[in-house]
């Protein structure tokens, strides 16, 4: 028989050490700016790069803590399979929130260190994914692909309306979070629309060829987050007491969260799913 794992090996190499030491170091900034902004707004509100309420860290902190998902996977399989979705994802969320940092920069106090560290990280990782990227860029899939017709109309249309969405929230802003459940000024509503259109990037890709992992990493990304931007919300309201739960528009926004969880919840079953079918 044709031994295949050297060109498997081709195929799917393990990540650059830059890569891998890059990665590990997100890993642990989003771990503590997550847990710090989701967890403790009262210490954020003053300490983080620009002042930020309550709603607003509890939202972030909720992103930062969802955003450990596909990294922790880049780290924990190392291997080029788990950056072919990662990568282009990061390199989205990272240039979106830079460029918008830019176009803000009244609103970041430069007497503060973490401020200079904020540039320098969402600098040196949109510059690491895209070199990945171009290195990475003629290598095929290198295991069993699965897109029915199904999955990839779901998906297709789950990446449009991410991408509709996101790039409301980047144009017109203070038009899209009309509805939202608090005051979401300009610059947070151009920040959140990173989180939209990366997860619209992975939702595209994933139409055309997806990998098992890359569908169950999807899967929780958006089950985490759909999770926890509700949570956020019932926790800030609890202390706050501003959210009128009895208004269209705050289930409108619970709604789309709603909806991300289920849709993480079916992408998680149906790589299991084909997964296990595909190993009888």
């Amino acid at each position: 028989m044709f031994n295949i794992e050297p060109k498997l090996q081709r195929n799917n190499p393990r990540i650059t050490p830059v890569l891998q030491i890059v990665t590990g170091a997100e890993v642990f900034i989003l771990s503590v700016a997550g847990v710090v902004l989701f967890c403790l707004p009262e210490l954020s509100r003053y300490r983080w790069v620009w002042q930020i309420t309550p709603f607003n860290s509890h939202f972030l902190g909720a992103v930062y803590l969802t955003a450990l998902v596909p990294t922790v996977m880049l780290v924990v399989v190392r291997r080029r399979k788990a950056a072919r979705m990662v990568l282009p994802m990061q390199l989205t969320f990272t240039t979106i929130l830079l460029l918008v940092s830019l176009l803000y920069l009244e609103n970041f106090n430069f007497q503060r260190r973490i401020t200079w560290g904020w540039f320098l990280l969402y600098t040196i990782i949109p510059l690491t994914s895209a070199y990945h990227l171009w290195l990475y860029r003629r290598l095929p899939p290198i295991e069993s692909t699965f897109v029915s017709p199904r999955w990839r109309f779901f998906l297709r249309v789950q990446g449009i309306l991410l991408t509709l969405y996101g790039v409301g929230l980047l144009l017109v802003p203070s038009t899209f979070t009309a509805f939202w459940l608090w005051k979401v000024d300009n610059f947070h509503s151009q920040m959140y629309s990173s989180v939209f259109l990366t997860l619209a990037i992975g939702a595209f890709l994933l139409s055309r060829v997806a990998l098992y992992l890359e569908l169950f990493t999807l899967g929780l990304t958006e089950l985490v987050l759909g999770l926890l931007e509700i949570l956020g919300v019932a926790i800030a309201d609890a202390k706050l007491h501003k959210v009128n739960w009895f208004i269209p528009g705050t289930w409108l926004w619970i709604s789309i969260f709603a909806i991300l969880f289920i849709s993480g919840v079916a992408m998680i079953w149906q790589s299991c799913k084909r997964n296990n079918s595909n190993e009888q």
